[in-house]
């Protein structure tokens, strides 16, 4: 039977349901869309609800309209809003129209707070990735002249237990040694055998404790290639060699143990920079061993074109070339022709920094252009660093400081100086020590074994007696040729 009105329960129910959605449409008109909390928005992937679950094979999915009962009315409902609707769980309140306005205002705020804090955080992190200007790379240089081993040196060295120590020698200088990024020091003599105990003119030996106090006072650079090399034969050589093996961190350069030895390119690098470096001699006065040539490396003219390759080599392998000759006529304050002619060879070669031995004095520093308009700094003799050579301008000596610097063009030069030094020794020949210059006295003058003995100096000490001024005379002397 057909029913036409409804029953009491059924008019009950619509009331009901009537006023609940009156009531929901009031409260999304005060409070307005619920919106998540501005800061914590993340930017996802957006995906239906069909795409997601259609991913489960087990379940498929039809069309509402193709699932609807054909003998079924359809029902129809109205729809309050489309803005997400309060959960039942949480208790309703009533709000103002004062209410609403502050929760408006207090959304734009949270909006406002948070695209002010996506630009800083944008703002923060560009500042984080981009990275500062990098510094041009810098590289200091220190070196020594001639380590001139009269046995009489050694004497500070001989301790009381039989011990051999030589760090007094670095003393007064260690900390502008160490200060330095690459130290170089001049080895005039061989490490040929402690067995064979200390030799003087004309054929040197030394301990090779000595060697033990350089490689502490740190340096990185040892010259071998001098007219003394073998004063005590090859094999005074090949013992030097084998010494330097203890500390393979050290370059010893200038002689070597086999022709494939010779053809390795000694490359020192520091903070970035490298540097190639080369040590020859104008001859040996034990002679050339003609059966082993690669033994010393030689000056020569004969030796021109291998030089040339080794330097060309190293301007394609390395950033910077610094060559060491051992040159030069012996108690000279001024470069000899011959001097000029290398110099200006290893310009055009590709030298950018060359540093002298041998001459046993101070003499010029220069800047040498080459025909093919390659420029070098030459410093063409340190002069001694140690020794009991009794000439007034043979206690005198330098050390070399240059800095390079990297440019547009490469590695340059961008600045050099040089700090002198004076060996002090008493008349009883068995001690030695160095002092900078800037602390030695007149004092102290009268005390040297030169002054107290009056040593003559080869003759050259009557135009250049040992005092301060005639020390200061001579400076100025080298540095005005």
């Amino acid at each position: 039977m057909t029913r036409l009105s409804p029953t009491s329960a059924e008019i009950a129910c619509g009331s009901a349901s009537s006023v609940i959605w009156l009531f929901i449409a009031v409260f999304c008109f005060f409070y307005g869309p619920v919106l998540p909390d501005p800061v914590q928005v993340q930017e996802t992937e957006a995906v239906s609800v069909s795409e997601e679950l259609s991913e489960d094979p087990a379940i498929s999915y039809s069309d509402p309209e193709e699932m609807k009962p054909e003998d079924e009315e359809p029902v129809t409902t109205s729809t309050p809003s489309s803005e997400p609707v309060p959960s039942s769980e949480e208790p309703f309140e009533t709000a103002s129209a004062e209410d609403s306005e502050e929760n408006a205002a207090q959304a734009k705020e949270a909006a406002d707070s948070y695209s002010e804090s996506t630009e800083e955080l944008t703002e923060e992190t560009t500042e984080e990735t981009t990275e500062a200007p990098r510094e041009p790379a810098r590289v200091t240089i220190a070196a020594i002249g001639d380590m001139l081993m009269h046995p009489g040196v050694s004497g500070s060295a001989l301790k009381a237990d039989g011990s051999i120590d030589y760090s007094f020698i670095f003393e007064p200088v260690l900390d502008e040694l160490r200060n330095a990024d690459i130290t170089a020091v001049n080895n005039e003599v061989p490490f040929g055998g402690n067995e064979f105990g200390l030799k003087n003119y004309p054929n040197f030996n030394v301990y090779s404790e000595l060697g033990d106090a350089e490689a502490a006072a740190g340096f990185d650079i040892v010259l071998n290639a001098t007219n003394h090399v073998r004063d005590m034969g090859s094999e005074g050589v090949f013992r030097t060699m084998e010494f330097w093996k203890k500390y393979p961190e050290i370059l010893s350069i200038g002689i070597h143990e086999t022709p494939e030895d010779q053809g390795v390119l000694r490359i020192i690098e520091r903070n970035g920079v490298r540097i190639a470096v080369f040590n020859y001699t104008y001859g040996i006065n034990a002679g050339f061993p003609a059966d082993q040539p690669w033994l010393v490396d030689m000056m020569r003219d004969e030796d021109r074109e291998k030089i040339q390759a080794e330097l060309s080599r190293a301007e394609a392998e390395a950033d910077f070339t610094i060559v060491f000759p051992h040159w030069g006529e012996e108690y000279h304050l001024r470069e000899s022709p011959d001097q000029e002619r290398w110099a200006a060879f290893f310009t055009q070669c590709g030298a950018d920094l060359i540093i002298g031995t041998h001459p046993h004095v101070l003499e010029p520093v220069k800047w040498i252009t080459a025909e093919n308009g390659n420029t070098a700094l030459c410093y063409y003799s340190l002069g001694n660093y140690i020794s009991m050579q009794d000439e007034t301008i043979s206690v005198l000596g330098g050390i070399a400081h240059v800095t390079l610097r990297e440019t547009d063009s490469g590695i340059q030069i961008e600045d050099y100086s040089t700090n002198y030094i004076v060996t002090d020794y008493g008349p009883d020949l068995q001690s030695a020590r160095v002092y900078p210059f800037a602390e030695y006295t007149d004092e102290m003058c009268m005390r040297h074994a030169i002054t107290v003995s009056n040593l003559p100096g080869n003759g050259l000490n009557a135009s250049y007696p040992f005092n301060m001024n005639t020390l200061r005379r001579v400076i100025e002397e080298v540095n005005s040729y």
